[in-house]
């Protein structure tokens, strides 16, 4: 299932074969849909894949992710937690481009976020703040992730940024 493997990639990298996630990412980007996806199963494993290309430092890939995320949220809320991620990782983009203010702003219009979201939001705001060279606000953000993490049980990612 599309689902399994964007998680199988996203195991990939957590036991750090990241050519083999960059390239099971790129797989899902570019497979095709069947009538039968839900389109939040398609975009959340493009948003997944899109994680994957920001963690590697992939603008391109990254943002051709959220550009063919866009067209299976149509008509979502705008508080689903999967459109939220989606302007977070649009803000990754931004950020990864050498366009940090952007991305600072884009995370200032995102609201509502809370559970996992919040702390993905927490998480990106810190990257964005540190390259910023505003260390000292992107520690706090990358503390209040940190617990909200694991908080949510997402021990993997903490750690990543407690690493």
């Amino acid at each position: 299932a599309r689902f399994d493997r964007i998680l199988s990639a996203k195991l990939s990298w957590r036991r750090g074969d990241s050519e083999d996630a960059v390239r099971r990412a790129r797989e899902e980007l570019n497979r095709p849909t069947s009538k039968d996806d839900h389109p939040w199963d398609i975009a959340g494993s493009l948003l997944q894949a899109g994680q994957i290309f920001v963690d590697a430092g992939l603008a391109e890939d990254a943002r051709r992710a959220a550009k063919a995320m866009k067209s299976h949220l149509r008509g979502a809320p705008s508080d689903l937690a999967l459109v939220l991620e989606w302007w977070i990782l649009q803000a990754c983009v931004e950020r990864l481009r050498g366009r940090p203010q952007k991305a600072l702003a884009m995370l200032q219009g995102i609201h509502g976020a809370t559970g996992y979201t919040k702390a993905s939001w927490h998480r990106e705001h810190s990257h964005t703040l540190r390259a910023l060279d505003r260390t000292a606000e992107a520690d706090q953000e990358r503390l209040l992730a940190v617990e909200m993490l694991t908080e949510a049980g997402e021990l993997w990612e903490a750690t990543d940024l407690t690493a």
